[in-house]
């Protein structure tokens, strides 16, 4: 679960991502056929204990009994091979004989996938393609703020090995449901005077924040607070209220990088290739090169022309 557009573009954080794993997981475990066969494992944005892929069989094994009682015991059994000479092959056959013997398939919900596999080596790499490729107990669904490398990168032991679905932001219908269903849910009857009278108030922002659902979470609190506020108004308060989760961004970009975004900003309209490199004092070629990495990283929007200057 990534996105949106193609690889390797970035999403907006706050896009949903997190939130679909966990709706997969309560749905499997709600759905009366799924549940027969199927043992849904979430696991956190953050693994710092794993670091190979030995880690990721034996936490399966420790989530798995968590889930579901009848695995009580196989972390230990697990845990026992410590001296074995092929301690991951050992450690993950265990792991199968059991799921076997209960008839159960795992799927494992994973945020944050692409740092994970960054941990492993290319040669465990490769054997998880193989466990994923031949293995009917283990299923995998993961979500990334990015397209990962190793799904388009043909010298990548995952290429092409996953189906990318990508999440676009809020459209302007989505928008007004959510904060309508938001408003049922605090009993706050002055969003739907708002997104009946002021449609334009709620437009406005929701294109200038990009139909982020978690943006759209904070518009509706600030929509609550300040029923009789503006647009330009409203986007003040939510600027100071998402700096914290989105200036590293910013800060993480190269110092000509960081110039090349501001330009880009100030400039409010769309602005050429050629009047960023005058404006920066940079040269094209190396504003184009920026240009690439930045539109990859989902920090600014490419528009077509019809022509070659963009």
């Amino acid at each position: 679960i990534t996105g949106p557009g193609e690889p390797p573009e970035q999403v907006q954080r706050g896009q949903g991502k997190t939130t679909l794993l966990l709706k997969l997981y309560y749905e499997i475990k709600r759905d009366k056929q799924l549940k027969k066969t199927l043992i849904p494992l979430i696991f956190n944005e953050e693994q710092y204990h794993i670091y190979t892929l030995y880690d990721l069989w034996v936490y399966t094994a420790e989530k798995l009994q968590e889930e579901n009682p009848v695995f009580a015991g196989l972390e230990k059994t697990i845990g026992q091979l410590a001296d074995s000479p092929d301690l991951e092959m050992q450690a993950f056959n265990t792991l199968v004989r059991a799921l076997q013997k209960k008839k159960k398939t795992l799927v494992l919900l994973i945020d944050n996938i692409g740092p994970l596999f960054d941990k492993f080596s290319r040669k465990e790499q490769q054997r998880f393609r193989e466990v994923l490729i031949a293995c009917r107990y283990i299923r995998l669904i993961g979500a990334s703020a990015v397209v990962a490398e190793f799904t388009y990168d043909y010298a990548k032991p995952f290429f092409e090995l996953f189906r990318v679905i990508s999440l676009d932001g809020l459209n302007r219908q989505d928008t007004v449901t959510l904060l309508l269903k938001l408003g049922e849910h605090y009993r706050e009857e002055s969003i739907r005077r708002i997104t009946g009278e002021e449609p334009g108030r709620v437009e406005a922002l929701r294109r200038l924040t990009g139909g982020v659902p978690r943006t759209m979470v904070l518009l509706f609190e600030i929509f609550i607070d300040h029923e009789n506020g503006k647009a330009f108004q409203d986007l003040e308060v939510i600027l100071d209220r998402v700096t914290p989760l989105y200036k590293h961004r910013m800060d993480d970009l190269s110092p000509q990088q960081q110039k090349i975004v501001d330009t880009i900003a100030l400039n409010w309209d769309a602005v050429s290739t050629g009047e960023i490199a005058q404006k920066t004092r940079m040269e094209s070629k190396a504003v184009s090169s920026h240009l690439k990495i930045l539109e990859k990283s989902h920090l600014i929007h490419k528009i077509g022309t019809g022509t070659r200057n963009y």
